[in-house]
């Protein structure tokens, strides 16, 4: 069967002072390429927020098999990226002030065990993330997603972030107040 990662975590692209997108990748285009054998799907359009309604729902699906599972969550997507898509460079990233809000449990849905669900996971596995955050303070760009993806031999990653914007100054963009939630994750 193949093997499927979940991205659950904060995400976006800065700009720099002139309100251009900052250049992520010092001397290379701020685009990355899907490669081969992977498909990269997304939840919410460019510069803007998932909303945490849609991102539960999502985390259900493909974690618990809830609501129709992964072929649901598939039927759901925003937008889907082939091999050879040019995309942003998104960065994934853990904010450690929000952390207790990321937990999935008992409190959400009787019969699920307590999990924080920050972190890149295998599709259906909740026993630990495949790639934890936490070693990754500064966060892990896209292409070093895909990097570790291709070498894990994974074939899909659902992108179960936010896609905003933000400022040199740390404040979104007027676009990225926008919070999204796709009909199939209502």
């Amino acid at each position: 069967m193949p093997k499927h990662w979940l991205i659950s975590c904060h995400a976006g692209v800065e700009h720099d002072k002139s309100n251009n997108i900052r250049n992520i990748l010092a001397g290379r285009n701020p685009k990355v390429i899907a490669p081969q054998g992977l498909e990269v799907l997304f939840y919410c359009p460019d510069n803007a927020q998932l909303s945490m309604t849609g991102g539960w729902k999502l985390w259900d699906m493909l974690m618990r098999g809830e609501s129709g599972g992964e072929a649901a969550a598939y039927a759901a997507a925003y937008k889907k990226a082939r091999p050879g898509s040019r995309l942003s460079n998104l960065k994934a990233y853990m904010d450690s002030s929000d952390f207790n809000h990321w937990d999935d449990g008992p409190h959400r849905s009787p019969g699920h065990p307590l999990v924080n669900t920050y972190g890149i996971w295998e599709v259906g596995n909740t026993a630990a993330p495949a790639i934890d955050l936490k070693h990754h303070p500064s966060g892990l760009t896209l292409a070093q997603i895909i990097g570790n993806a291709v070498f894990s031999g994974v074939s899909r990653i659902y992108w179960g972030c936010c896609k905003v914007h933000w400022k040199a100054s740390g404040q979104l963009t007027k676009a990225s107040a926008n919070v999204y939630t796709p009909p199939g994750l209502a």
